[in-house]
Parts: structure tokens; C-alpha cells; sequence
């Protein structure tokens, strides 16, 4: 190619993230690894900036993205397995748009959407939280 295409790890495993993280643009990871909150997506961040280091890179070099479970119809409806740990997020369309903010404070530069259920109403409701991001 005429350039390199941009490399992302979807990896918490030490040895993976070991021969890796010198080679990748960006990592991502699961919402269950981080307990679906911002403030567990910044704890886990901070392993990966470790992790980096002691690879030699500077942990600014690599993005970091986050998949984020959401139920915008106010209930999950079974489609994804619930993990206590990590439960989806809720609520009208002003909370959905409140947690992504806080993702991004928390350290991520995207944030992949995980919905449950994916359905018209459901990607609807996710509609209106987009609108409000820009309010």
C-alpha cells in the first residue's frame, strides 16, 4: 500500500499486549474488562499507558477506544449477556449523552456502541442521544 494502514489491538493479555503495543495506532477493549463506567475505562487506561512504557513507546502515541454497552429503551433486553459487574448504560437520551462525554474526559477517543437490543426503536432512542450531544 502507499501507506501503512492503521493498526488497533482489541487486548488486555500481557504477552499480546507485550508484542503489540511497539506496532499499534490505537487499542481497544470489551466493556466488561473495564466495568462499563468511565471511571473504570481511566483506571484500565492507566495499565495500558504502563504497559506502553515498558514497551518504550509514549502512552500519547497510541488512542484509545472503548465499547460501551448502552440499553436506550431503559432495559436490556437479554440479547447480550449481563455481567453484574458491568451493567449497560440507561436512561433517556441526556444520560446516554452524559456517559459519552464522560468517556471521553475518562481518556477515550471513541467510543463504540453496544446496543441492546438492536432494534428500530432502540437505534431510534440512540438517535435522540446523538441530537443531544450537539445541545
Amino acid at each position: 500500500p502507499a501507506s501503512r494502514p492503521r493498526l488497533m489491538i482489541g487486548s488486555t493479555g500481557r504477552r499480546v499486549l507485550g508484542v503489540s503495543l511497539p506496532h499499534v495506532d490505537a487499542w481497544n477493549t470489551w466493556f466488561d474488562w473495564y466495568g462499563n463506567t468511565p471511571e473504570g475505562f481511566a483506571g484500565r487506561a492507566a495499565e495500558i499507558d504502563e504497559a506502553l512504557r515498558r514497551t518504550g513507546r509514549d502512552p500519547s502515541e497510541v488512542e484509545r477506544s472503548a465499547c460501551l454497552l448502552v440499553a436506550p429503551l431503559d432495559r436490556a433486553s437479554g440479547e447480550r449477556p449481563i455481567d453484574p459487574t458491568a451493567p449497560p448504560v440507561t436512561g433517556p437520551p441526556e444520560r446516554i449523552a452524559a456517559e459519552l462525554r464522560a468517556m471521553a474526559h475518562a481518556g477515550a477517543h471513541e467510543v463504540i456502541l453496544v446496543v441492546d437490543p438492536i432494534t428500530e426503536a432502540a437505534i431510534g432512542a440512540l438517535g435522540e442521544t446523538l441530537a443531544s450531544l450537539d445541545a
